[in-house]
């Protein structure tokens, strides 16, 4: 069991609605099934522990464009978080950080939200 899964299933104990999806492949990225998982969704948060210099995190980029490119309203909004480069430890509490940040905002500040490292 992840740490991400067990902080999901402690605040599922406390009453509150989250949930986890895992990628188990990036290409050719599960496009459809995405868009699927995540509709009616009011926000979703996209762990990276990539970047893709000048931009965003990997995975957030591919989820952004599978879920806003259909033109409907009602997507969810999307939170980009980057921990965990260069090999660092995600810890419990960074992990806290992230869910905790995600319930407390309607929408994300900026495209990238750093958690656990230095801009």
């Amino acid at each position: 069991t992840s740490m991400l899964r067990v902080l999901v299933d402690n605040y599922r104990e406390k009453g509150v609605k989250v949930g986890l999806l895992k990628l188990k492949m990036f290409r050719p990225f599960p496009t459809e099934i995405v868009r699927e998982l995540l509709a009616g969704k009011k926000k979703v948060g996209v762990l990276d522990r990539n970047i893709s210099f000048g931009a965003t995190g990997i995975f957030f980029q591919e989820t952004k464009a599978a879920i806003y490119n259909e033109k409907r309203n009602g997507e969810p909004a999307l939170f980009g978080f980057i921990m965990g480069l260069g090999g660092r430890d995600i810890t419990m509490a960074h992990l806290n950080q992230m869910l905790d940040y995600l319930l407390a905002n309607d929408e994300p500040e900026d495209d990238t939200i750093w958690i656990g490292l230095k801009k």
